[in-house]
């Protein structure tokens, strides 16, 4: 809880990252120290970015906006921690996070031997996979939200106008040093999706926007192009069953969507990837 209160306090005094902008934090009312209360601002019963785009999605120019809004808050964001000497110091021992994220993002997949069609010399390949996204985990370059994706993120369309009016991001108790390629990744895997889907037209706008936003604001080399797209494929393959249930599929095609971005990425396969759904960041 403590390293929530300073990363959302320290946040909100950044006016680079708030002021002005269409994505705000919650406010920190009250903070108690030794009872471990925190109290933030409530915002209300708007709907997560999640609920938005699986149930009312809006238009393609109002999903661009969502998408470059959020590009440009994370990219600033990521700028801002790797030169911020007090958020490094305050961070540094923030290993909770890791243990979590591992532990629920790679500890346990819905893969089966079964489901998993491999070679043996993929099955190899995996195992290298596995253990360089974990060591990555361990890396720190810059401050990171941590849990970066739609369920953290609410939205406000104004119901009438059908018009943006504000972007909340919450829960940023994962918030620790890591690096950036770790908060662009989570974001994106549940843009993967069949393009049958009435969202497909208005997710595409929206992870383009971001995308090519966060590009244009924070550089990233193909050696972190290639951690992105591993980690997308690892959280794909890990959590196979919950995307066959969103979207109505066999849990085996997520499974060898995973695989794919996983092999595709530690082969440097760019023609690939630039053709996958992380093409806009090349």
């Amino acid at each position: 809880m403590a390293f929530e209160y300073e990363a959302l306090t320290r946040v909100a005094k950044n006016s680079s990252l708030t002021s002005g902008s269409i994505v705000q934090i919650p406010k920190v009312y009250h903070y108690d120290q030794t009872h471990h209360v925190l109290i933030l601002q409530d915002c209300g019963d708007l709907p997560t970015l999640e609920s938005v785009l699986l149930n009312t999605p809006p238009s393609i120019e109002v999903s661009a906006q969502i998408g470059h809004a959020l590009g440009e808050f994370l990219a600033k964001l990521h700028v801002w921690g790797r030169e911020n000497e007090y958020m490094k110091k305050t961070f540094e021992n923030h290993i909770t996070p890791v243990t979590i994220s591992l532990f629920t993002s790679y500890g346990k997949s819905d893969a089966t031997e079964k489901e998993l069609v491999l070679t043996n010399a993929e099955k190899l390949v995996l195992n290298e996979i596995v253990t360089s996204v974990i060591e990555s985990m361990q890396q720190r370059e810059t401050f990171t939200m941590g849990e970066f994706w739609r369920g953290n993120i609410l939205v406000d369309i104004d119901p009438d106008t059908t018009m943006l009016r504000q972007i909340y991001i919450i829960d940023w108790e994962m918030a620790r040093y890591g690096l950036p390629s770790h908060d662009v990744a989570q974001f994106i895997p549940d843009f993967v999706m069949p393009p049958r889907f009435k969202y497909y037209l208005s997710s595409n706008a929206l992870l383009s926007s971001f995308l090519l936003t966060y590009k244009k604001l924070c550089h990233l080399d193909n050696q972190d192009i290639k951690t992105v797209a591993t980690h997308v494929g690892m959280h794909i393959f890990v959590w196979a069953n919950g995307f066959a249930l969103k979207y109505g599929e066999d849990k085996k095609q997520f499974v060898a969507i995973g695989t794919e971005y996983m092999m595709k990425a530690w082969g440097q396969d760019w023609s690939w990837l630039e053709r996958s759904v992380i093409k806009d960041l090349f």
